[in-house]
């Protein structure tokens, strides 16, 4: 599955947020919230945090590299979603990235990501248009 798109959204009072339909049956059940660097909200399937997961484990040789290895743990947060296609965020969760009522999800390829809508219009940033150079090695 890629996730593709953006869908204006709202976390209700009691922190519950609704998957997009389209992505609920491909993400499952359970998957895996996580805190960005980018101060976002990354949503993992299993599959793909496994994928990633692999990658990271493979980084413990030093000292150094296993508290980044614990970081890594210590921002993954597994959820399930209920039967109204709804997780509830949790608070800290929340609060890292400044998520209010009013929040975007966008699709990122491998990806979900969770923004504050006010934090997304304060980033000021308009699409820009595409060219060639971005991506030069993917043909269009």
């Amino acid at each position: 599955m890629v996730y593709i798109g953006s869908f204006d959204l709202t976390r209700d009072t009691k922190g519950r947020i609704f998957i997009p339909a389209r992505y609920r049956e491909v993400l499952g059940e359970e998957f895996v919230l996580f805190r960005s660097p980018d101060k976002c909200i990354f949503i993992y399937d299993y599959e793909e945090f496994e994928r990633i997961v692999n990658l990271v484990k493979e980084k413990s040789r030093t000292a150094e590299e296993r508290e980044k290895q614990r970081n890594f743990f210590d921002a993954a947060y597994p959820v399930t979603m209920d039967k109204q296609g709804r997780f509830t965020m949790p608070q800290d969760f929340a609060k890292y990235a400044s998520l209010g009522t009013n929040i975007v999800i966008k699709g990122r390829a491998n990806r979900m990501e969770i923004w504050s809508k006010e934090v997304l219009d304060a980033r000021g940033k308009a699409p820009e248009e595409m060219t060639q150079e971005d991506f030069p090695d993917v043909p269009y």
